[in-house]
């Protein structure tokens, strides 16, 4: 299953899930950033600018604590997660 695989892929680059596993959308993750990550919404834009990779930030009380990472539609591909996972690796 992707989900599965773009959740051991975030979790190794350091990501830890903000839902628990048994009301968690499989489609739609909510990671906690890992520590390196000093300026999210720079580090979003720079997804988006250089691998047009765009991932949703975190609203209201989680903005800058949370990344929102969909995998939805021709998107849910363990090609989409290694494309993400090596923008991830290149930018962290």
């Amino acid at each position: 299953m992707v989900h599965q695989y773009l959740k051991k892929s975030l979790e190794n680059l350091g990501f830890k899930y903000f839902v628990k596993p048994a009301p968690r959308l499989p489609n739609l993750d909510a990671v906690f950033l890992p520590d390196a990550v000093k300026h999210e919404a720079k580090l979003r834009q720079q997804f988006l600018n250089k691998y047009n990779i765009e991932v949703g930030g975190g609203l209201e009380a989680l903005a800058g604590k949370i990344w929102r990472v969909g995998i939805m539609g021709e998107n849910y591909t363990k090609n989409h997660v290694n494309k993400l996972s090596g923008a991830l690796q290149n930018l962290l």
